[in-house]
């Protein structure tokens, strides 16, 4: 009786522990089904514009909330966000034959564009019935620059992903979040590309704030 209930106990911990917990998956641009690259913006000195990033120097973060999130700003997401789950580096080992540029193409190709970072995300409040939405970010680290105070950045587009069909396999790896006692996979619709730009300094923003508010105030005092 005591071992009938003990099993029972220990079957109902297991289940919850493979529902719930936290998903995990791999986080990768160069594998997966897209393979997006992190590509160059304007206002980098030295760099044309659409290139693939062939820097080590360029540190890609992976952020996610749980749920499906669509047409949120940048900031809203990040802060819902809170830390990023992963951070890597652009490898430039990866892609030196210039051979891929995403599917369908992004930029202009060249070296470099891909991190391929093989540990395992963990995704925590993640259950086999949830959607989770994603955003990349990535900068120049060079002196030591944060995403916070980087004069050159980028972010890429949100997507979603949900539970890999195939996890219950073993030896699965294939497309999607997975539950943490199940092998990790790759994103099936992302990582999107991130486009790594100057970033307008605080002065400029504010200046063109009071632009758009003097030319508001000036439009309503013509209507009257």
């Amino acid at each position: 009786m005591k071992r009938a209930l003990i099993a029972a106990i220990l079957g109902v911990a297991g289940s919850v522990a493979t529902t719930y917990g936290q998903g995990i998956i791999t986080f990768n641009n160069y594998s997966t089904p897209s393979y997006e690259p992190v590509i160059w913006g304007a206002g980098v000195p030295g760099q044309t514009v659409g290139a693939n990033v062939n820097s080590a120097a360029v540190e890609v973060a992976l952020y996610y909330v749980l749920g499906n999130v669509s047409g949120d700003t940048q900031s809203a997401f990040l802060t819902a966000a809170g830390s990023p789950v992963a951070t890597t580096f652009i490898d430039t080992g990866l892609n030196q034959g210039s051979g891929y540029s995403g599917s369908p193409a992004v930029g202009i190709g060249g070296n470099g564009g891909y991190y391929d970072d093989s540990a395992t995300v963990g995704l925590p409040g993640w259950t086999t019935s949830s959607t989770a939405t994603f955003m990349v970010a990535a900068w120049v680290t060079t002196g030591g620059l944060s995403l916070n105070n980087a004069l050159y950045a980028g972010y890429s587009s949100l997507w979603t992903e949900t539970v890999d069909p195939g996890y219950g396999g073993a030896g699965n790896t294939g497309f999607g979040i997975v539950p943490s006692s199940s092998v990790a996979g790759l994103f099936a619709n992302g990582p999107t590309s991130v486009t790594v730009s100057s970033v307008p300094e605080p002065t400029t923003l504010a200046l063109a704030g009071l632009g758009s508010l003097v030319s508001l105030v000036a439009f309503r005092r013509k209507q009257v």
